[in-house]
């Protein structure tokens, strides 16, 4: 992000927020605790912050990749999805480059997480996220961008070998041998 031009930036921590607090010193950035990680998921998370949001990266905590995917100048909102086929994804690119939820067919592209938002899309998703945050809080934060089954932001594509979701100690493990969170005694 900094390489990017991009230095406000908030972090939504929650288990183990302790772990996160040298970031404040190391890279200026500010934490916004989550006192609920552990009974909601990432659209609360994302809600908590809802009012910092404009014109602004969104970036899940577990997802490495190969290239920066930040830019200085970003012309609309988007979002980014892999050219992976997911058996388990309701999405999918159509033609006109916008993403659609498709029940049917069962597969679709895999979603990254990664997202752009810019206006007038920042204000629809700071809404959804005030109305949604109560009644589905166990949802991911991508509920929020779902508009009579099309997402409200345009796809972002990205080749599969270009990132990772590290979601277990050996997927860090193949990403990277030398963390330190591999020493951890849990």
């Amino acid at each position: 992000l900094h390489e990017a031009g991009v230095n406000d930036i908030t972090v939504v921590i929650g288990f183990m927020k302790e772990s996160f607090e040298y970031l404040i010193d190391k890279y200026g950035v500010k934490l916004t605790v989550n006192s609920d990680y552990f009974r909601k998921n990432n659209l609360h998370s994302l809600n908590l912050v809802r009012n910092k949001i404009n014109n602004s990266y969104i970036v899940p905590c577990d997802i490495w990749c190969a290239k920066n995917p930040f830019s200085r100048v970003e012309l609309h909102s988007w979002y980014m999805l892999s050219n992976q086929i997911a058996p388990e994804s309701i999405v999918r690119v159509n033609r006109k480059n916008e993403i659609v939820v498709d029940r049917k067919s069962g597969k679709g592209n895999e979603m990254v997480g990664i997202a752009y938002l810019i206006e007038p899309e920042t204000e629809a998703v700071k809404e959804n996220l005030k109305l949604m945050d109560e009644t589905f809080p166990h949802e991911f934060w991508e509920r929020a961008l779902v508009n009579n089954d099309k997402l409200i932001l345009a796809a972002k594509m990205i080749d599969s070998n270009e990132y990772v979701e590290i979601n277990t100690y050996e997927q860090l493990r193949n990403t990277d041998s030398k963390s330190s969170q591999l020493k951890s005694d849990a």
